[in-house]
């Protein structure tokens, strides 16, 4: 999880929905394979963006009420938030470029 801000129900208010720069939520599981080739195609992302947007995790098992508030209906899903909203969505998991072509108009 590395470079991604742990998001809870508890602190998913705080964190994600208030956030100043846009949040990049990762939905993801514990033994998720296509979660972990993911996240380092995030972090790069996070690295292209930084001081423009936020990279943030949470692990549907720990949190199973944020997963069906957005939906969530397998993992990976990556939301990405702007001003309290969730703008764009990509689910399962692609490449970087696909994933920069969705989220850029929002960063």
């Amino acid at each position: 999880m590395g470079d991604f801000i742990s998001i809870s129900e508890e602190n998913f208010q705080e964190q994600i929905l208030n956030s100043p720069l846009p949040m990049i939520l990762e939905f993801s599981g514990q033994n998720c394979k296509p979660c972990r080739t993911l996240e380092p195609l995030l972090s790069l992302l996070g690295k292209e963006w930084t001081e423009k947007a936020c990279m943030a995790q949470v692990e549907v098992e720990k949190s199973p009420n944020l997963a069906i508030r957005f939906g969530v209906m397998s993992v990976p899903t990556t939301i990405l938030f702007k001003a309290g909203e969730a703008c764009a969505r990509v689910n399962g998991l692609h490449s970087v470029e696909r994933i920069r072509k969705i989220f850029l108009p929002y960063i």
